[in-house]
């Protein structure tokens, strides 16, 4: 390495400047922090580090950086001022603490440090404003109705008072509100616009018009007038809520915890903070979490149908699907036409392979009369259509509505897809298919630039990796067995026939091992290192820590089948950690894989790529570059099946499945359909079915609109198989 030279510093700074006002924050970042690893006694460096930090919307990150910069140069007013400011909408007790310590000992006078603790210490929940020649208590009363559920009663008079008092923010926002609950998104999000453009610092219409986008599915704009809201009322529980929610949907758990405990500490017993947080702990895994926040609204007597919906999700992802029956049927008590309701029950049902009661479910949910695109495409999930299908026309019907919502509007053109599929009319097929693509790549955007920054981390941890010194660290527990793959490339199939041997529990995507070896790599990354660079405590710890949770989850198994798709760029790591686990990578031709990801609607803010043709061709390079590189390394420690040669001869293929991990020959695991083990995702239906044919070269009915994307597959050689 090349020593520091302290007398580039005015040119690196000046680079780094251009970079920042050039907006290439990413780049401009890795600038300011070379500076400051030159000169760390440079307030300057962390200051402009904390100015990224906030244009690239990480308030917490930018505090600390604040603090760094005030801690180094105490007498900088512009450092102060923008550390309050931060502080003050990061709204966080123990940040402040710490400002107000380090403010005590700065060079200021008592009047200039007093209006500094201020600024830090303003915990606003609502903004002030002039409500003009409205008189108050209309407005109160006309929020009260609206907080009553009375949205139909009140929305002439608001009309009528807009009109009248075309220039009134707090009526223009009662309007948007109202209009929303009317189901009128469009007309409701106009409003709200108009309001934000005569009064740009109305944290309400601000928030309001940031939940009104997340629900879209607007995630991006959602973020950025939320953030705005957030500035202005910091402590507003609809702010910090809505940022709870939308930081989940875009998979920032930590982000989405930090708002969401707040609300929870200020608000302990409100019903809408606590079943946030429950979902956040859901997605992040942790049910026991997640139970906790329901069962303490639970004992306090709150019995509300959401409530009941969030307790059974919370119960069917534990693994407690007759608890999770009981807790949907106490939310249908209570409304028995919710479609949220019934729609959670036919989870339940089809996740254990009740595919008619489901059906019922569904049913009943499409009488509600609401947007329904969300029910339909779950009944194409285990529904065959057929030309005559009622259902059909009723789709299409729903689709030609001029106020259909965009979110509506992308699930029922995913059901059409499917239905128009099953009955042979692949052209219309592939319209719905790009149509409702177009709105979640749209809603959804996914960004090639982070994948190819995050592969290449991941990568350079394995530099250098050396095969041979596999089995010299790590836990020697041979129970896991990793079944990895791409989304959509069987991976679910080859879990039901691994789970179906009376020796093997699986454990869906249980996302244990990749968090943390993924965190593990990102701070080798960071400090210039590879896994070389790792002791066996550290990678002991790793494995030990896997199997830890596991057989917490899973006591009784034998042997646990792990399918945690995204193992695959991990995989040197679990040689390194466990030493003895079983790898198997499942591969499909990458043609029928593109296909099927681009068919496939996922859950909110996960697998974005799928949506964009270019985002699947990165993906399945991703997948092609270390699928290479770990038959390369050590091509005996994993077994690779092909779809396609397990589903031409299954016991053949199975058979050689079970010799590599280890186990005898059992006729269940031929048998696999009838295993009645709880299955979640998009295949649940496929592999309740003996092995079939008809998904091998289904890329063929669609072969010339894919035809510029197949090339570029062609190009590089992976046409028919990524090995």
């Amino acid at each position: 390495m090349l020593p520091l030279n302290t007398a580039r510093l005015p040119a690196m700074y000046q680079n780094a400047m251009g970079l920042l006002k050039a907006g290439r924050l990413g780049d401009a970042l890795n600038a300011f922090n070379a500076l400051n690893r030159m000169a760390p006694e440079r307030g300057e460096f962390d200051f402009r580090i904390g100015q990224i930090h906030l244009a690239a919307r990480r308030p917490r990150a930018a505090a600390q950086a604040f603090h760094s910069a005030a801690t180094k140069a105490p007498g900088e007013k512009a450092v102060w001022a923008a550390y309050a400011d931060v502080l003050g909408a990061l709204g966080d007790d123990e940040e402040t603490a710490k400002a107000r310590k380090l403010l005590k000992k700065a060079p200021f006078d008592t009047a200039q440090k007093k209006a500094l603790l201020k600024q830090i210490e303003a915990r606003p929940t609502r903004t002030r404003r002039s409500t003009g020649k409205v008189p108050p208590q209309t407005l109160h009363r006309l929020t009260r109705q609206l907080e009553a559920g009375n949205s139909k009663a009140v929305l002439p008079e608001v009309q009528a008072l807009s009109n009248a008092h075309p220039k009134n923010e707090i009526l223009l926002t009662i309007l948007g509100v109202t209009l929303r609950a009317e189901g009128h998104p469009d007309k409701a999000e106009a409003a709200l616009r108009k309001a934000i453009s005569l009064a740009p610092n109305y944290g309400e219409a601000q928030a309001y018009l940031g939940e009104l986008l997340r629900t879209r599915s607007r995630n991006s704009e959602a973020l950025d007038h939320l953030l705005k809201a957030k500035a202005l009322i910091a402590r507003s529980p609809l702010v910090l809520g809505n940022l709870g929610h939308l930081y989940r949907d875009m998979q920032q758990y930590s982000a989405s915890l930090e708002c969401l405990n707040t609300l929870v500490a200020d608000h302990p017993a409100l019903v809408e903070g606590r079943i946030a947080r429950a979902l956040t702990f859901m997605a992040l895994d942790d049910t026991g979490a997640a139970l906790a926040d329901v069962e303490y609204l639970l004992a306090r007597g709150k019995d509300l149908e959401k409530l009941h919906v969030t307790h059974a999700s919370i119960l069917l992802k534990a693994g407690q699907s007759e608890a999770a029956l009981d807790a949907i049927e106490r939310a249908l008590h209570r409304a028995p036409t919710s479609v949220a309701a019934l729609s959670v029950k036919a989870n339940i049902l089809q996740a254990s392979g009740a595919f008619g009661q489901a059906s019922e479910a569904l049913s009943a949910a499409l009488d509600s009369g609401e947007e329904v695109g969300g029910i339909y495409r779950q009944i194409a999930i285990a529904h065959t259509f057929e030309p005559d299908d009622k259902a059909i026309p009723a789709m299409e019907r729903a689709l030609a509505k001029d106020d259909q919502s965009d979110y509506n509007r992308m699930e029922l053109s995913f059901a059409l897809f499917k239905a128009m599929e099953d009955t042979g009319q692949f052209e219309k097929a592939w319209g719905h298919l790009q149509t409702a693509n177009q709105i979640m790549a749209s809603a959804q955007p996914f960004k090639a630039s982070h994948l190819a920054a995050e592969n290449a981390r991941i990568l350079d941890g394995f530099a250098d990796f050396a095969p041979q010194q596999t089995g010299t660290t790590g836990r020697p527990d041979q129970s896991p067995i990793f079944v990895t793959g791409q989304a959509r490339s069987g991976t679910t199939l080859v879990e039901q026939i691994l789970s179906s041997h009376s020796l093997v529990t699986g454990a869906g995507e249980a996302e244990v091992f990749t968090k943390p070896a993924t965190d593990l790599l990102n701070q080798l990354s960071e400090n210039g290192q590879t896994v070389e660079n790792l002791d066996d405590k550290t990678l002991s710890n790793l494995g030990q820590a896997y199997l830890d949770e596991m057989h917490r989850r899973f006591p009784k198994a034998a042997h646990i089948a792990d399918k945690s798709i995204s193992t695959y760029r991990l995989i040197g790591l679990v040689w390194r950690a466990l030493p003895h686990a079983k790898v198997i990578i499942v591969n499909r031709d990458p043609r029928d894989r593109f296909l099927s990801l681009y068919k496939s609607r996922f859950a909110d803010g996960t697998h974005l790529y799928s949506y964009s043709p270019r985002g699947i061709l990165a993906i399945i390079a991703q997948f092609r570059q270390f699928t290479s590189l770990w038959k390369k390394l050590a091509p005996d420690r994993v077994f690779e099946i092909y779809y396609e040669d397990l589903v031409a001869n299954p016991e053949e293929n199975i058979r050689k499945l079970l010799a590599f991990c280890g186990l005898d020959w059992e006729d269940a695991c031929l048998n696999f359909h009838t295993n009645k083990r709880r299955v979640e995702t998009l295949s649940l239906y496929q592999v309740r079915r003996p092995i079939y044919a008809s998904s091998v070269q289904a890329w063929r009915r669609y072969e010339t609109p894919l035809k510029e994307w197949f090339d570029q597959l062609d190009d590089a050689g992976a046409n028919n198989s990524d090995g």
